[in-house]
């Protein structure tokens, strides 16, 4: 496998209409690779059109200490947005408590939408795998990939489709697991340049759809779709 990539992924391909390919970079050494998923000039799956090229190539394994996976689309477009950028994700070893740390950057992130509003985004971001690591999909099956959960904290600013600035930062770490449809707990604060500073906590209660959101005194609680 590939960090991750299992063989199954060339069956998904043919019943998703996606061509995955992966280029080992010789004979004598598997990295770097490329990993390609061509969308083509359309393809449709679980409700959603997608064409255009993802591009990721990895220095190493996914869990290595020192792996850089950089991510690019070209002409990618999903129900008619265009998504622009490059995504990089490092693996920075393990922490003080041996958990993996993942160092997550977007930089120059665009969307243009059909109707040729334009929205960009820059972020940085700490990835932290706290449950799940001794377990694989080689190893355990879908349950080795289930019990995986993550922390997420960082900062992005950008300007949205209005063309109004803002910041954004998790005051409190978000909490994924991927056994659950909705973020755990944590805290995300965004501020619209001119504007007071609008949060969404999640609260700490595990796995709910419950959420409070709020912009300066006020405050309501939501159910999340």
């Amino acid at each position: 496998s590939l960090g991750g990539f299992h063989p199954s992924l060339e069956t998904e391909a043919e019943d998703r209409c996606v061509a995955i390919n992966v280029t080992p970079a010789g004979s004598g050494s598997f990295f770097p690779a490329t990993l390609t998923l061509d969308f083509g000039t359309g393809c449709t799956y679980n409700g959603k059109t997608r064409s255009g090229v993802i591009t990721a190539v990895f220095t190493g394994k996914y869990r290595d200490a020192g792996t850089v996976i950089t991510v690019t689309p070209t002409n990618y477009v999903v129900n008619g947005h265009a998504l622009s950028g490059t995504k990089t994700v490092t693996n920075n070893g393990l922490n003080a408590a041996d958990q993996l740390t993942y160092t997550i950057d977007v930089a120059n992130g665009s969307i243009t939408f059909p109707n040729g509003d334009v929205a960009t985004r820059n972020s940085t971001r700490t990835r932290t795998w706290v449950a799940g690591q001794g377990t694989t999909f080689a190893t355990d099956g879908m349950a080795g990939i289930l019990d995986d959960e993550h922390t997420i904290d960082g900062t992005a600013n950008g300007v949205n489709r209005n063309g109004v600035a803002y910041t954004a930062i998790t005051t409190t770490p978000l909490h994924f697991a991927q056994a659950c449809d909705w973020i755990q707990a944590g805290r995300l604060e965004i501020t619209p340049d001119g504007a007071a500073t609008r949060f969404i906590d999640y609260g700490d209660t595990g796995c709910d759809d419950q959420a409070t959101v709020g912009v300066g005194n006020f405050s309501t609680g939501i159910t999340l779709p």
